[in-house]
């Protein structure tokens, strides 16, 4: 009999290994927050890092040698792996219930290191998930369904993916995720405004994409339209010069011609 993960956790409470990647990386085994940033061992921090970042599934050892020994011969890359996962194993299991092991938490298989969903909750899975899901709904025409997970999706995002993190092992994954979520975003709120939702939740559900990403214009254009459909034309013009005015003392550039476009038709209507 297949025993789905639902039925061994109603709730991601239930998972004994619990990890938060947007905002800061935070992990919680059997609900006590443990402080990995304070790990002895930065290697050992630093693979837990790489795990999440790189989603945690069937992530291949080389990449995990390439990536953290860089400069060193593969064979002793590999034998570094082995004893930063054994350090690392060994630091959950001071955390783990007696039943439950950390080799089976953290699992290494045919040359890949995976996080076991039967015992670990991931926010980034989840998330995931509820896109797909969403998406899925609405193409059944079930709209009021998507939306609800759509809400479920938002309240997941905290901040930007492992924000508090400076490694550049991150910054990769983290640009792939914060360009995923505002396009996923810019879909949504296209979506909603064609179903005719309340202007406040689209404009909420654009401001959580802009946090992640202030800089984008796909998501600038349409919250000043919105608000220039509501009658907030005022708004929106404040709004895009105070953008415009982030966008050149940060980077030292000016808006593309469409969110200028954008910008005008505003001012001359």
């Amino acid at each position: 009999m297949v025993i789905k993960l639902t039925e061994l956790h109603a709730t991601h409470d239930e998972y004994p290994v619990q990890i938060t990647s947007f905002g800061e990386l935070s992990v919680r085994i059997h609900g006590e927050f443990v402080d990995v940033q304070t790990w002895k061992s930065p290697r050992v921090y630093q693979l837990l890092l790489l795990i999440v970042a790189a989603g945690g599934r069937n992530i291949p050892t080389h990449y995990i040698c390439d990536t953290m020994w860089a400069n060193q011969d593969a064979d002793q890359a590999m034998q570094n792996l082995e004893f930063i996962l054994r350090r690392l194993r060994q630091t959950l299991q001071k955390h783990l219930s007696d039943n439950l092991k950390a080799n089976q938490v953290i699992l290494l298989q045919h040359g890949k290191i995976s996080l076991n969903p039967m015992y670990c909750h991931i926010d980034t899975w989840h998330l995931d998930n509820h896109i797909k899901q969403a998406k899925s709904l609405h193409l059944d025409g079930s709209h009021a369904q998507a939306h609800s997970i759509e809400q479920q999706a938002l309240h997941m995002i905290h901040g930007g993916f492992l924000s508090g993190e400076s490694e550049s092992i991150v910054s990769g994954y983290r640009h792939a995720w914060h360009t995923r979520i505002c396009n996923w975003i810019n879909e949504t709120a296209s979506l909603w405004q064609k179903q005719h939702l309340d202007h406040h939740k689209i404009i909420s559900l654009l401001d959580a994409g802009l946090e992640i990403d202030p800089y984008s214009e796909r998501l600038l254009c349409q919250r000043m339209y919105i608000l220039q459909q509501e009658g907030y034309s005022n708004d929106a013009i404040r709004y895009y010069q105070d953008w415009a005015s982030l966008l050149l003392q940060t980077f030292g550039l000016k808006p593309s011609p469409i969110a200028k476009e954008a910008y005008q038709s505003i001012l001359n209507q």
